[in-house]
């Protein structure tokens, strides 16, 4: 549809970095619901085989974007002060020291819109969270939910403005290494 392609431009024109009002686009447009479009249309047309099926979210990664109603779900005013907050960075190695060089060259701005940053992570991952669900509802009504195993799994935490950092970079902080792995459903044993 024109609004794919439309949004798929403006997301360029953020140079991945973090918006300052919500999308104009619908949820509709966003990378997220149009994976999960996708998805569901694979599940209907399944007609019963056996499948394996992979579905990644781009978000929460850059550019730090959202419609709404996932704009401002995090009020950016209450954000929590990062901890370690920027003050630790000169304590670091030069690896820290050189990313946040690349990040304020890359995305200037992104430091000083920190609020706003977290808050639109938040909200992406929100976003992300109601596409899951889109997704095991769907499995639920087309009654194959009993019978497949669903594997949640991130490829890397964020730093969300620790030491005056966004995303993901050098080391192996807990920030970033610390991620979710979950899988439910096929039999498998419930967990304590």
């Amino acid at each position: 549809p024109a609004d794919f392609a439309a949004f798929d431009a403006w997301l360029k024109t953020l140079h991945m970095g973090v918006a300052q009002e919500p999308t104009p686009f619908p949820l509709e447009a966003q990378l997220s619901h149009r994976i999960v479009s996708g998805a569901i249309e694979f599940l209907r047309e399944s007609n019963g085989r056996p499948f394996f099926l992979q579905v990644s979210f781009p978000e929460p990664h850059g550019p730090s974007q959202l419609p709404k109603p996932h704009w401002d779900m995090f009020d950016p005013a209450q954000m929590p002060e990062p901890n370690p907050g920027p003050e630790a960075l000169p304590r670091l190695d030069y690896r820290m020291q050189w990313l946040s060089r690349l990040e304020e060259d890359g995305t200037p701005g992104t430091r000083s819109d920190w609020r706003r940053y977290l808050s639109n992570y938040f909200g992406a991952v929100h976003m992300v969270d109601d596409q899951i669900a889109r997704l095991v509802n769907t499995l639920d009504d087309l009654g194959l939910r009993r019978d497949t195993v669903i594997v949640f799994v991130a490829d890397h935490g964020d730093y969300l403005m620790q030491y005056g950092l966004s995303r993901k970079g050098v080391g192996l902080y807990e920030a970033l290494t610390h991620i979710p792995m979950v899988w439910s459903g096929g039999g498998l044993p419930a967990q304590p």
